[in-house]
Formats: C-alpha cells, structure tokens, sequence
C-alpha cells in the first residue's frame, strides 16, 4: 500500500483538499478505496478474525493478538530449521526486531540455525548471545525469537524441564573386599519428563539427547556396622567422577555413608555406582546395606 496522490485539484503541498467556495475539492483515485478494502481487511484475516462491518475494533484486535508473527511448528532439523512466513520476507534486514513465535519440532543436540524464507541461515543464540549447546531446545515447547542483526535471540532461555530418578530398596548384600555395582534396585521413581534409560536391575542410568546437563547426582546407604573400612564411588562411563569413604574401626554400630555431586552429563553416557566394604569380623561373609540404600539424580536445567 503507497501514499497515492490526488487525481486533480491537489493542494499546494501536493496533498488532499476540500471543496471551499469555489475552490473545487482533490479528485479520490479508486486506488486508494481498492488499497484500503484490501489491505486492512486481509491484515484481519491474517490474524484470524473475520472482517465485519459491525465491529469497528477489529483493526485493534488483530494488533493486539500479534497473530501475524505466529509461525507454527518450525521445519527442518533438530539444529537446523527454517520458517516460510507468508507474505515472505524478502531480505534479513526486514526482520530486524521482527518477533517470531513458534513451536520446536525436536531437541538439539548442538548448535542452531534458522534459515527464513529461504534466505541464508543465521545462528540461533541465547538471551545473552551464547550459542546453543546439546539438549537445551526441548521437542514440542513454545519460542519467541528476534533478530538483532547479527543473530537470532531467545527472548526466553531455552532450559530443559526439570527431570529426575530415584532408585532405592530397603537391603542388599555387599560381597567383602570387592568394587560391586550396585544394582537390583528393588523400587524406581521416575519422573514423566525423563527420557533416558533407569535400570532398577543393572542400576545404570544412560543418558538421552533430550536430557543432556547439569546434574545433581546423589547416592548412600545405611550398613549394618560390621565393617571397619566402606568407600562409594559415582562413575560416568567408568569413571569416577565423585566418591566418599569412611573408617569405622570394626564398630558394629549401624553407619550411613552416602556421596553427592554435580555434573555436566551428555547423551550416551552411562551413569553407575559401585559400593566397597571390608569386613574384617566375617571375611567370608558379605555385609549388607541395610535400612536403605539409594541412587538418585535430578536436572535443574541445561
């Protein structure tokens, strides 16, 4: 829609003029009603609603609902995706601070692009400019975005829903002077928006894509004192990345001995945790934790 100038009898400044005494009014081109019944009417559509004459607050409704700048569930791939908005935008200065709003159609499992109309594809940062890393887009969750110029913004950081598992049984038996598993998990509680893989029988914990982070990882146990030596260990793929031990001088008090980390965790990796105990007062009979025993982990985000 242009600025379109009278027919004839336009004002000095080029403008439009009323008729006063003799001076005859500016001459409407049919150009300007066409425009404005098609413009101003489609803008209503676009955005949902359907044109009525009896309702003069539709121009007002359909800039309010912002509808315009929904854009659905985004196409391509989990790290590269692309959007056709319709009218198209034809150059990436038109998008300057334009908001996108739109649905994700998988997680990442790295860095971003988004690619608009066909144009070339610009990266997608956080609010603070940082590139996306693995598993911090979910499938399915609601974006706004915004081009400063350079890149593509979150208005929202994108961190994952909190997820967790616990694993836990109320005994088991601990062979003397041997780095065991711990596994035959008599009882576990997952979380809905859990992904991965808990084995309440192997005890590990494999991580999924979408569960890529940060993680608090926690596990202990409560023994029945007839140890004098007890270590427990929370591996990553056979690693050990955090543990806790304790001397109990062949006390035959009951003890508790557990071990909590934090840790950046990936897909594939394989979560564990091995228990150790010397048992001096029966060698050639193995301990057992009793009263509990755990293993445990929840995401706070990415």
């Amino acid at each position: 829609m242009r600025i379109v100038p009278p027919i004839a009898n336009a004002a000095e400044d080029g403008s439009y003029r009323d008729l006063s005494g003799i001076t005859p009014g500016s001459k409407v081109p049919a150009e300007i009603f066409n425009a404005i019944n098609g413009e101003i009417p489609g803008f209503i559509t676009a955005s949902g609603l359907t044109p009525s004459g009896s309702d003069l607050a539709q121009l007002t409704k359909a800039a309010r609902s912002q509808r315009v700048n929904w854009m659905g569930t985004v196409g391509g791939t989990a790290n590269a995706w692309t959007l056709s908005p319709s009218p198209a935008f034809t150059d990436w200065a038109q998008l300057v601070g334009v908001p996108l709003r739109l649905i994700t159609n998988a997680a990442n499992t790295g860095a971003v692009t988004l690619a608009v109309n066909g144009l070339s594809a610009k990266n997608v940062v956080d609010s603070q400019g940082n590139a996306l890393v693995l598993g911090q887009i979910k499938a399915g969750i609601v974006l706004e975005l915004i081009y400063d110029g350079t890149s593509i913004r979150l208005m929202t950081d994108a961190f994952s829903q909190a997820t967790a598992f616990r694993l836990d049984t109320p005994t088991m038996s601990i062979p003397p002077g041997v780095f065991t598993r711990l596994s035959n998990f008599g009882n576990a509680v997952i979380s809905p928006t859990l992904g991965s893989s808990v084995s309440a029988s192997t005890g590990i914990f494999t991580v999924a894509a979408n569960d890529a982070g940060w993680w608090t990882l926690s596990a202990g146990g409560s023994t029945n004192g007839l140890t004098d030596w007890e270590e427990i260990y929370i591996s990553v793929n056979g690693s050990i990345i955090a543990f806790q031990m304790a001397e109990f001088n062949h006390t035959k008090e009951r003890r508790d001995l557990s071990v909590a980390t934090i840790t950046r965790l990936n897909a594939g990796d394989e979560v564990s945790v091995s228990y150790y105990q010397n048992n001096p007062w029966a060698e050639t009979r193995a301990a057992s934790i009793e009263k509990w025993v755990f293993f445990a982990g929840m995401r706070g985000g990415v």
